[in-house]
């Protein structure tokens, strides 16, 4: 009788958190910590070669990633790894409105897709940072991605009324 194994699902928020706070410090263009990203990759690399049996990830990459270091996130991809979307920078969506939101989407898939060869199938919003009254955002997600992971809620699941496909609820269980 063979045994029955669990899904793993294990994300990564693959962002320049250096970059991000410098240009919300409106920096122009600020500098990139390449060899930090570099070096999260390899420590990331050796934890799911070592300890996770070499199963593979999702990595959430922002557009500006892609862009800027291309050949990293192809070798993430060549590993095997799910590359998704994760906004074009690391900006608040709550923010943005429909047409900045959709224009940022459709350059970090392009810069994703550009850099991989695939057009990513996945988005998680920056911080989870969508309000649930902004249905707007739900609605340009699923026009581009098969799945979303940008939904969170303290909310107990009883209480949740949002009717809309393609929405992972992440529950704060706090």
């Amino acid at each position: 009788m063979a045994l029955k194994r669990n899904p793993f699902y294990f994300t990564v928020d693959f962002e320049d958190f250096h970059y991000d706070t410098l240009r919300h410090l409106n920096m122009t263009n600020p500098p990139y910590k390449e060899k930090a990203l570099i070096n999260s990759y390899e420590r990331i690399k050796y934890i799911c070669n070592k300890y996770l049996e070499n199963k593979k990830i999702t990595f959430f990459v922002t557009g500006i990633v892609a862009r800027q270091m291309p050949l990293l996130i192809k070798e993430i991809f060549n590993d095997g790894h799910e590359i998704a979307c994760h906004y074009n920078y690391h900006d608040d969506i709550n923010k943005s409105n429909r047409k900045d939101f959709s224009d940022n989407l459709d350059q970090a898939i392009e810069s994703i897709e550009k850099a991989t060869g695939k057009r990513p199938i996945g988005f998680r919003a920056a911080n989870f940072a969508i309000d649930e009254s902004n249905t707007w955002a739900y609605e340009e997600i699923s026009k581009r991605f098969i799945y979303d992971s940008s939904f969170k809620t303290s909310k107990n699941i009883k209480q949740i009324r949002i009717n809309i496909k393609n929405i992972t609820l992440s529950i704060n269980l706090n």
